[in-house]
């Protein structure tokens, strides 16, 4: 997940470059009316509020539970994790999945 992760800010943010607000590595609470409006304090707390974006319930029972069942079944390949939280419609970019799995 961690290289997931790493990977998805990558595409997100262009390597940090275009974090809409500090430390927020995946843009999280931010919105086209309000692009500027949640900062985190440390990274640890950016990656939290993402993963509560991602699972809010922590149970895998939302929007992205399958990608979250891949998540906890162990599964590790960018790809493939990029691939399900797209189909769950993270993303409208066709090659996001590509995309996100080409990211060091």
């Amino acid at each position: 997940m961690a290289a997931f992760l790493r990977a998805q800010s990558h595409e997100e943010t262009g390597y940090g470059r275009l974090c809409s607000t500090h430390l927020n590595f995946w843009n999280v609470g931010n919105t086209d009316a309000y692009p500027r409006s949640v900062a985190y304090a440390s990274p640890e707390i950016a990656g939290r509020a993402y993963c509560q974006f991602i699972d809010p319930w922590g149970n895998g029972a939302g929007r992205y539970g399958p990608f979250m069942r891949l998540v906890r079944s162990g599964v590790s390949d960018i790809l493939t994790l990029a691939t399900a939280i797209k189909a769950a419609g993270y993303a409208t970019d066709a090659t996001y999945a590509q995309d996100v799995a080409g990211k060091p």
